[in-house]
């Protein structure tokens, strides 16, 4: 995986023409959003909290990024399992993150500076927290791939797979590993602007101070 990685960090700076527009693509810049992603155990509330609490962190908003269709798809009774239930309307889900996401974010204006827990990305595949079955790409995913807008930048909390497994058992180490790919992959086809890929395996504090100095 190191290997892949590597040669896809400088990938999309490559592939962007002066203006840092994409050459191809019908996705657009979501401006003033910072979107932080990586699987359940992979340090994604350790740098966002270490964000928030800094003194450039009064100039963010924090928002969940299912907040996008959580509240205008369903709600969700007690005992219900919300990930599998998600997991089961994704073909409903994605339209609906997509349509409120770009009025909030772009037809209104950029608006003002937010942060996000997750983000599009990581509703593009099927079949995470089955041990069972390989992970999946949902159907349609080379179209949503392309309209999707890109973060004006991206934070990847960063762990071995087996690190992030023994956090938070939700995932399996393969499962891990296949969502990893599938960020770098979104990240090469977008073109995103700026990536932050953070390794939180190690110390709390480095990465924290990574992450202040990337927003900065």
């Amino acid at each position: 995986m190191s290997r892949s990685l590597s040669g896809l960090l400088s990938g999309p700076s490559r592939a962007a023409g002066k203006s840092g527009r994409p050459e191809s693509g019908w996705n657009w810049t979501a401006r003033n959003t910072v979107a932080v992603v990586g699987p359940d155990g992979s340090g994604k509330t350790t740098l966002i909290d270490a964000a928030l609490a800094s003194p450039l962190g009064r100039h963010y908003r924090f928002k969940r990024f299912k907040r996008y269709f959580r509240r205008v798809l369903f709600h969700v009774r007690k005992g219900t399992d919300r990930n599998d239930l998600e997991e089961r309307l994704l073909w409903l889900i994605l339209p609906l993150a997509w349509l409120t996401f770009s009025l909030s974010r772009g037809l209104f204006g950029p608006g003002s500076p937010l942060v996000l827990d997750r983000y599009f990305y990581d509703y593009f595949a099927h079949h995470l927290r089955d041990p069972a079955r390989p992970m999946a790409r949902v159907a349609g995913y080379g179209f949503w791939s392309a309209v999707t807008p890109r973060p004006a930048r991206l934070v990847v909390a960063m762990s071995p797979a087996a690190v992030v497994h023994a956090r938070k058992a939700e995932m399996t180490v393969d499962h891990i590993q296949a969502l990893y790919r599938l960020y770098c992959e979104q990240i090469a086809r977008a073109r995103v602007p700026r990536t932050l890929f953070c390794h939180t395996g190690l110390d709390r504090q480095v990465s924290s101070q990574q992450m202040v100095a990337f927003l900065s």
